[in-house]
């Protein structure tokens, strides 16, 4: 389609200009885009909060400053749930069209929370590492690691299972942590940009207890997700087996989907409610009825997608029920330290020649007696010969029984 053409006069003349807005990203592209601006506002609102409670009025300037750039950088590209609903105004195909792009939308604006998310499980599990906490378990094999924590449970593991099940936990543990500081860390930053305005002064210490709350209520469903990915609890699902067939893993990604999906659309309503609260916005209202309606249906929407397929990867990863189990091999205990001999000395040239004139010595020792066995068995078959011999013509020389005698008269 041709581009409108307007003309514009300047002093006595007129120039042709050829109009053409640039092109709308596709709907993951603006959900990505917006993604990533909501992401530097809630850098910018957690640098807001500092400086107002350091008493840093630069620093507090300055996150707001960011919290206004990101917004006016995510305003173009924006999508609501409403804009569904007007979409099926106009009909049922643009309003499938228009839901189908909501949910496209959504998975690339929650992409870099997620990113977020992850980064700080990540960040947790390697500082519980570094602080020795995961030592006993390292170099470890799953298999090894379902079974101390197996027998640690039952009450008949080694110290040294008990102490892989506890390296295990405290895995978990610092993976947990990081999610649940990432969460909160979000949640203030969405928090503060509100709390501070004038109209709304909120107070520090409820900004800070409403993204405590909030935050909590958000780990529940990433922690819920690392389990079921293998990335904590890992151990304790070897010991749980599923059903055989294609029909038990359908079953666990349906499952997944279904009970993530309605769990994450009451929570992000329940959080959008905690945020408003904290921050002393209205808790009822068109605006407020948005949000809750954008963050229930949009959380809904990445929990039906991420539930099932933790759901499908959970099912594939877990031992069936009914088939042989496959057992690590043994592996050799390591040595304690101090207790490892070292490697002997190479031998020196003086060494290998003693050992050589040893090692002929001995030879000929038993080629000797190999050589007296030889002779005496030559001197026994010897007299064996002769004994024969004799014995041969000792039966020559005397009468055979029952020969004829000579007549006399």
């Amino acid at each position: 389609m041709a581009a409108p053409i307007t003309y514009t006069p300047v002093g006595d003349l007129l120039i042709d200009q050829l109009v053409e807005p640039p092109p709308q990203p596709g709907p993951f592209r603006r959900g990505l885009k917006t993604g990533v601006a909501d992401l530097k506002s809630i850098g910018g609102g957690v640098l807001q909060y500092a400086g107002r409670g350091l008493g840093a009025k630069p620093l507090e300037d300055y996150g707001a400053g960011v919290v206004e750039s990101a917004a006016a950088e995510a305003a173009p590209y924006r999508m609501q749930v409403e804009d569904v609903g007007a979409a099926f105004d106009q009909g049922v195909g643009p309003g499938l069209g228009a839901a189908a792009d909501l949910v496209k939308y959504t998975v690339g604006n929650q992409l870099p929370m997620l990113a977020t998310t992850v980064a700080g499980g990540v960040g947790g599990r390697l500082a519980a590492g570094a602080l020795g906490a995961t030592r006993a378990a390292a170099g470890v094999s799953a298999a090894e690691k379902a079974a101390a924590v197996a027998k640690t449970a039952a009450g008949v593991a080694t110290p040294g299972e008990a102490a892989i099940a506890s390296a295990v936990k405290a895995a978990d543990l610092g993976t947990g942590l990081g999610l649940g500081a990432s969460a909160v860390g979000m949640e203030l930053g969405q928090i503060a940009p509100e709390g501070l305005k004038p109209e709304n002064n909120a107070s520090m210490l409820q900004m800070a207890t409403g993204a405590l709350a909030a935050g909590a209520l958000d780990t529940m469903i990433p922690v819920y997700l690392a389990r079921q990915m293998g990335l904590m609890g890992a151990a304790q699902r070897a010991l749980t087996p599923r059903a055989a067939g294609i029909g038990a893993v359908a079953k666990d990604v349906g499952v997944g989907a279904a009970r993530v999906g309605a769990f994450e659309a009451g929570q992000e309503t329940a959080q959008s409610a905690i945020e408003r609260a904290s921050a002393n916005q209205p808790l009822s209202g068109p605006e407020a009825g948005s949000d809750y309606l954008n963050s229930g249906v949009m959380g809904a929407i990445m929990g039906v997608l991420t539930g099932g397929i933790a759901g499908g990867v959970n099912s594939m990863q877990r031992p069936v029920a009914g088939a042989e189990p496959v057992v690590a091999p043994p592996t050799e205990p390591a040595a304690p330290a101090g207790l490892v001999e070292p490697a002997p000395a190479p031998p020196t040239p003086e060494a290998m020649h003693a050992d050589l004139v040893a090692q002929h010595a001995a030879a000929t020792e038993q080629l000797t007696s190999l050589g007296q066995a030889v002779t005496q068995a030559q001197q026994q078959h010897d007299a064996l010969v002769a004994a024969r011999a004799q014995l041969d013509n000792e039966s020559k020389m005397e009468p055979a029984s029952g020969a004829p005698r000579a007549n006399s008269r």
